[in-house]
């Protein structure tokens, strides 16, 4: 997999799941009422379930490989945030967008990417910084 794919896999994963519910929280409160303790719930809910799930997606990664897992995230992830920006009520909201971010989370963040990035060059060896600090 080139290694520009899986930049644009977590910019796109990181942009929809951080930024841009740090960009609609603002319209998604005045447009819902919804309170603003509530909305971060449901953000620190995304970021649980996607710390629970980088565990389980790390052994699908070393048991499968990468394109299970991404996708997964790329369907199940982005079918469930899809199904969030129809939802009028708080809870299948919830539900909706910290599943989907979790999945998302767990399957396509970097913990994921830089492991299928390091496999894509396995005869690349670490190399050390040159310059003066280097020694």
């Amino acid at each position: 997999m080139p290694i520009s794919v899986l930049g644009l896999l977590t910019i796109i994963g990181y942009g929809a799941c951080y930024y841009a519910y740090g960009v609609l929280i603002g319209p998604i409160r005045t447009d819902t009422g919804w309170p603003d303790a509530a909305l971060g719930a449901i953000f620190s809910a995304a970021l649980v379930i996607s710390g629970a799930g980088g565990i389980v997606a790390g052994r699908v990664l070393d048991r499968a490989g990468p394109r299970p897992g991404f996708l997964v995230a790329g369907t199940a992830g982005a079918g469930a945030m899809l199904a969030a920006s129809v939802q009028g009520a708080l809870v299948p909201f919830a539900v909706a967008y910290a599943g989907g971010c979790g999945v998302v989370g767990a399957l396509g963040f970097y913990h994921i990417t830089q492991a299928v990035a390091a496999r894509s060059a396995p005869a690349a060896r670490p190399r050390r910084p040159r310059g003066p600090s280097s020694g």
